[in-house]
């Protein structure tokens, strides 16, 4: 496992807001995207500083540091996405998909610590008013990190009312004032990836904005109130406890080269599902002339096209090459984990089939 490194915990801390900062914390360390632009989670950030754990990063100027303990994984993803109603499921007016036909292949975990400060400020608002508090979650890997605190807009606003006007200038909107946290960024900040990227579509005629919706589909619905309780209960529902010997959970230095492997693997299942069409295609009409449009996908999630007119038949033998050197080069860069975890996979399956007949 890998962890930021803290650069020192104030002397004010105060943990009696542990349980509902827990929330805070796990949310932070789970995503690269808490509004429009987050840090936490951010491989080119993060990844630079993260150390091995090690238990002397419990001491941090002379201080001690508390790990919260993971309480959710990624891999009840698929099961959440299914539960989604089909109204729930749609990205925009042309662009839908059904819940229950969503498959994963195959999810990983990286677990990530993200050193925050837990801060708790009391404040007084005049001597006719109740004292309140305002508990803050602040990154403390770098110097100008999220913070993440109680969203104290109603409270500000209503007191802004009582004491000077009436007027409703300073009403908040609602969208605002339902939040229960409010994540700040520094005023340098520079902007931030969002928690979730799409690179690839297999439709035929995939539309350029498809990949930008569906990222901000998944990061208004990761995001929205109460989404993390909703699916950590799901996840205890389904009996899928945290587990670090799970084979999928790995050391989040081999981010990078994963990320690679998968460029690779998405050509190969590009080259197979278009080779499944024009196979159907050449099925019906053989020998037709057809206008060809082929993309590869490189490292960076952009595409080269190249087209012309070509015989069904030649483009098959053309594709089939393409798909074998690919299938090569993915084989290539295949985590050796990732083959002991296909092969129990179909070890499993073959149990199954074999209990079944």
């Amino acid at each position: 496992m890998a962890g930021a490194h803290a650069s020192g915990v104030p002397s004010n801390m105060d943990y009696r807001r542990t349980r509902k900062c827990e929330i805070l914390a796990v949310e932070a360390g789970r995503r690269e995207h808490q509004a429009d632009d987050a840090a936490c989670l951010l491989p080119t950030i993060h990844l630079k500083t993260a150390l091995p754990f090690g238990e002397e990063l419990r001491k941090q100027n002379d201080a001690d540091v508390l790990c919260l303990p993971y309480t959710a994984t990624p891999f009840a993803l698929t099961e959440a996405a299914r539960t989604l109603s089909f109204s729930d499921a749609m990205v925009e007016e042309d662009f839908r998909f059904d819940p229950a036909t969503l498959r994963s292949h195959l999810i990983t975990a990286y677990p990530l610590l993200i050193p925050v400060y837990l801060l708790q400020y009391d404040a007084d608002p005049g001597a006719d008013k109740k004292p309140y508090s305002v508990t803050m979650v602040v990154e403390a890997s770098q110097p100008q990190g999220t913070v993440i605190t109680e969203n104290v807009l109603p409270l500000t606003s209503r007191l802004f009312r009582e004491s000077v006007s009436k007027n409703s200038l300073f009403d908040i909107p609602e969208e605002l004032a339902g939040e229960e946290f409010m994540r700040v960024l520094p005023w340098n900040s520079p902007m931030r990836e969002s928690f979730a990227r799409a690179t690839c579509f297999s439709n035929a005629k995939p539309k350029d904005s498809w990949k930008a919706q569906l990222g901000e589909w998944v990061d208004d619905r990761a995001r929205a109130a109460g989404a993390m309780a909703r699916y950590a209960q799901l996840q205890v529902s389904l009996g899928q406890a945290v587990d670090f010997d799970d084979i999928r959970v790995r050391d989040v230095g081999e981010a990078p080269a994963f990320t690679e492997y998968l460029s690779k693997e998405q050509n190969v299942l590009f080259y197979r599902h278009t080779m499944e069409r024009l196979q159907h295609i050449n099925a019906r009409t053989k020998n037709a002339e057809v206008e060809v449009e082929v993309f590869e996908l490189s490292k960076d999630g952009t595409s080269k096209t190249q087209n012309g007119s070509s015989a069904l038949e030649s483009v098959l033998q053309s594709m089939k090459e393409q798909l074998s050197q690919s299938e090569a080069v993915m084989n290539k860069h295949k985590p050796e984990w990732l083959k002991e975890w296909e092969a129990r996979q179909k070890e499993e399956a073959e149990k199954e089939d074999s209990d079944r007949s």
